[in-house]
């Protein structure tokens, strides 16, 4: 599905005009799987990223941040490590 406003036209079409699921999918060019999708849904799904992204400048240095950020959960607040100093 493209956009929100094509969700709200798909269920528009199909609880007040009444449309069939298959002209529906005729009429705005996606597929029957899509308006089905839209039409059971109360609201449009959320965006979901499909794989992690890649990080080769932090990569290295990841576990010496996590240690450094469990360390400084434990220190007197004001003397926390700030995001500048890791």
């Amino acid at each position: 599905m493209k956009t929100v406003e094509d969700y709200a036209r798909i269920r528009y079409a199909f609880h007040i005009e009444h449309k069939k699921i298959r002209e529906i999918a005729r009429e705005l060019g996606c597929s029957r799987h899509t308006v089905r999708q839209a039409v059971d849904a109360a609201q449009p799904p959320g965006y979901r990223l499909s794989a992690r992204r890649p990080a080769p400048a932090l990569g290295p240095w990841k576990a010496r941040i996590d240690a450094l950020l469990t360390e400084s959960a434990t220190m007197p607040r004001k003397q926390r490590f700030t995001a500048h100093r890791i």
